[in-house]
């Protein structure tokens, strides 16, 4: 696909990562997609308006490095039987660098 005011051609989103996709459409609540990071960006599947809201608040957060949506975790209840659930986002936060600080300095 060619972009009439950009040289070349353009690049579309990379898709989810969510391991279960949410439903493409719902009669009573809202259903969504948004597109976050540079350049073309990778899509986030959304469930309702607010998991729109807390996304686009993650995404603008400086210390916020990726977002994942619809992350699978599986647990055991007390009688041992495994239930999958999965997390709205779970959020990456870039390592933070850390600065050596001098304590007991010496002078000549």
């Amino acid at each position: 696909m060619s972009y009439p005011f950009q040289q070349g051609g353009i690049r579309l989103p990379e898709p989810s990562l969510a391991n279960r996709d949410v439903a493409a459409a719902s009669k009573g609540h809202f259903t969504g997609h948004a597109v976050l990071g540079d350049g073309p960006g990778r899509i986030v599947q959304l469930e309702s308006h607010h998991e729109l809201q807390f996304c686009l608040c993650l995404a603008a957060r400086p210390e916020t490095g990726e977002i994942y949506e619809q992350v699978g975790f599986e647990w055991y209840d007390a009688d041992g039987e495994l239930h999958p659930h999965y997390f709205d986002f779970v959020v990456v936060r870039p390592m933070e660098r850390l600065s050596p600080i001098p304590f007991g300095l010496h002078t000549a």
